[in-house]
């Protein structure tokens, strides 16, 4: 439709020039500038008919993007599969990391994608007990030469929790870990265990942070702290970490084998240093059960603002999972402007937010994949 609506417009420029050319000539008066304007005038609506034309058929990327750009966009993510995830790429995950920058993400946006995946964290854990150099929050750190956690694990013992053969990196104060929520005589005595085994994760966090001589002071930290000094030993004890996000960890025990979300350091990122503490408070269950009225058709009502890096910072202290998404607007709609915001129904994953006035953004990368993030694609 497009390119017959062209050649209309070039037939139409050609037959206008024609017609003033006939009329000139049947009054006899016409004059060799005239003759002249006439070719020109023929030649104009050939030019601008074949230029509309070349137009219609000239091949172009998504979102204007050149070809060399998009492969250049796929050699980066290709290699932040390699630095940062240490595997080359799955199909879906490459494709998803695309379709986020020809949407308008920048790179640096791709890159904190990446680095707050449960797969990267993974990453660095398996980087920590084995000795060898692991990424970090922005670059590849090296301690000693290289980035080098326990060459075993920590273990909590019947006197305090140590770490085995080697050093953990410090992370945070360097400083003893102060802490809120727990009770003082257990902080000092040992951990109550039976037939062998420790009793209590929350204590056996405690010694396990007592070992490491340091306290995080940012999500960012808590995260590699968590992952370096707790998960190794808390594991060994017998309790199961699934994932670590920021200053949460989503923790099973015996008693709770489905786990639970724990928030183990009270205001990170906070300023005022004085409320630094080291917590487990529970944030509830992991179970998949939707949590009520954050889901729906549609929103009914809402402004349609979305300030992107409010609502990144929201979504980051969950995972990005069906559970965690829910939480996350459940979360964010105590906030004034996003009282209407819901997650649009799926029945197999929910990925999309809708803020009203048809502002809806899909805020996970990978949905429904083995490595799903987050991300920000407006739709």
């Amino acid at each position: 439709m497009k390119i017959e609506n062209k050649l209309r417009t070039a037939n139409a420029l050609r037959t206008k020039a024609a017609t003033r050319a006939k009329h000139l000539e049947r009054t006899g008066g016409i004059s060799k500038a005239e003759k002249v304007e006439k070719k020109l005038a023929e030649k104009a609506a050939k030019a601008v008919g074949a230029e509309r034309l070349r137009d219609a058929f000239e091949p172009t990327t998504s979102s204007g993007q050149t070809k060399q750009t998009a492969e250049a966009d796929k050699g980066f993510v290709t290699e932040l599969y390699r630095t940062l995830l240490q595997r080359e790429p799955d199909a879906e995950g490459l494709m998803s990391h695309l379709r986020g920058l020809e949407r308008g993400m920048s790179r640096d946006e791709i890159v904190d994608v990446f680095r707050r995946s449960p797969e990267f964290a993974e990453v660095q854990a398996r980087g920590a007990t084995s000795g060898t150099a692991s990424a970090t929050s922005g670059t590849a750190s090296a301690t000693s030469g290289t980035a080098s956690a326990t060459s075993g694990t920590a273990s909590a013992t019947s006197e305090t929790a140590s770490a085995t053969s080697g050093t953990a990196s410090k992370v945070g104060t360097g400083e003893p870990p102060v802490f809120t929520g727990f009770d003082a005589a257990r902080l000092g005595a040992d951990l109550v265990r039976k037939d062998g085994v420790a009793q209590s994760a929350k204590y056996t966090f405690a010694k396990l942070a007592q070992a490491s001589g340091s306290m995080p002071t940012t999500r960012a930290e808590a995260e590699q702290w968590f992952t370096e000094h707790i998960k190794p030993g808390l594991e060994q004890e017998g309790f199961g970490v699934d994932w670590v996000q920021g200053d949460k960890a989503l923790v099973r025990t015996r008693e709770n084998p489905q786990g639970e979300v724990i928030d183990f350091v009270r205001a990170a990122d906070s300023q005022n240093r004085s409320e630094l503490a080291l917590a487990w408070q529970s944030e509830g269950s992991s179970g998949t059960g939707s949590v009520s009225g954050v889901t729906g058709k549609g929103a009914v009502g809402g402004s349609g603002h979305a300030d992107r890096d409010f609502v990144m910072s929201v979504l980051s202290n969950h995972p990005p999972t069906n559970d965690g998404i829910q939480r996350a607007v459940a979360e964010l709609r105590k906030h004034p402007g996003y009282e209407h915001a819901v997650i649009l129904e799926h029945p197999l994953r929910l990925d999309k937010i809708d803020f009203g006035r048809g502002t809806i953004v899909d805020v996970v990368v990978g949905s429904g994949g083995p490595n799903p993030s987050w991300g920000w694609m407006p739709e």
